[in-house]
């Protein structure tokens, strides 16, 4: 199993797997842990408590935990396709709230570990390759809408570790000369994609059997969005997510859920905000008709196993009324 050289300690997780179709990291992630509890978020982790990993955590110290190995996918970003292209930092915040700042001592450890990673697996140094949490959604329209890494500065990790990988040592990550320029890289032309078909041909979505969201979903949250009233009118039904149809999502699946029996009242139909009564009436349902795994906690807190529950109760209530 492999860990940067630059971690401080090693604390495993159960919250792991491979890395789909056998993908090699392309992206580096970085996340804030929207709180200041850092032994606690990895002990959360290391009993599996949370369902929710990284491969480096770093102190508001700059202390480097490895949690999940390089090799396999962590659990950061609720999507498997975007998690298996990426190796994840979580990194402690200098305070709870506000700007949600980071210490420059956490910064310099983000930046050392950047370089390192870009150095080893030829990830391209720059801020297409390297970005927060946030910008998988506004970028690539994956994963999903979040504030993520809050006050972590990301272009100057970037010009920092520029700098570490210009050193004559290379930095810290592995003490070899890197020399000359940082690797060249050709990203491939997207596939052009496949014309959208009408609203009325979004019909069936297999997201209930499967719980992986993909076109036909989204326009169906929007086709039954506009039908409900939680779909502004003037939006397009083009099955591609964006804020509002993501609003749309959690008030249907709401709906959903306030009509089974199980779990917790929740508002969420009414603001499409997800809250602690939301997520825990996602996972009473889906225990008890979606396949929420057993192991599994029932504890109002959403990780990669509640959003498939969540994406399956949001699709049946699509299917049901199509």
């Amino acid at each position: 199993m492999t860990y940067s050289k630059l971690v401080d300690r090693i604390v495993p997780t159960p919250n792991q797997d491979v890395r789909a179709g056998g993908a090699k990291p392309k992206y580096i992630v970085h996340h804030h842990e929207a709180g200041t509890s850092f032994e606690a978020v990895i002990e959360s982790w290391r009993t599996g408590r949370k369902e929710g990993s990284c491969h480096i955590t770093i102190s508001n110290e700059g202390e480097k935990v490895g949690i999940v190995p390089e090799e396999k996918r962590a659990w950061s970003l609720s999507s498997q396709f975007f998690d298996s292209q990426a190796l994840t930092t979580e990194i402690e915040n200098q305070s709870a709230g506000g700007s949600w700042p980071v210490s420059d001592a956490a910064q310099e450890a983000a930046a050392q570990v950047t370089a390192d990673w870009c150095k080893r697996y030829g990830i391209p140094c720059d801020r297409e390759h390297v970005i927060g949490h946030r910008e998988v959604y506004t970028r690539f329209g994956d994963s999903y809408a979040t504030a993520c890494p809050g006050g972590l500065d990301l272009d100057w990790i970037v010009t920092r570790a520029r700098a570490i990988l210009a050193a004559p040592t290379g930095g810290k990550g592995g003490g070899t000369s890197v020399g000359g320029s940082i690797p060249a890289h050709v990203a491939p032309k997207p596939a052009p994609k496949p014309a959208k078909p009408s609203a009325g041909e979004y019909r069936y979505t297999s997201t209930e059997e499967d719980g992986d969201p993909g076109e036909i979903y989204y326009g169906r949250i929007q086709t039954l969005g506009k039908e409900r009233g939680v779909y502004p009118q003037g939006d397009d039904i083009d099955g591609e997510t964006g804020p509002d149809t993501e609003i749309a999502r959690v008030k249907i699946t709401a709906q959903a859920l306030n009509g089974w029996v199980y779990g917790p009242h929740t508002t969420s139909d009414k603001d499409g905000d997800p809250g602690v009564n939301y997520w825990t009436a996602v996972q009473e349902v889906g225990r008890a008709k979606f396949g929420y795994p057993s192991w599994c906690k029932i504890d109002g807190e959403p990780g990669p196993e509640t959003r498939k529950a969540e994406h399956k109760i949001c699709a049946h209530e699509l299917n049901t009324h199509r």
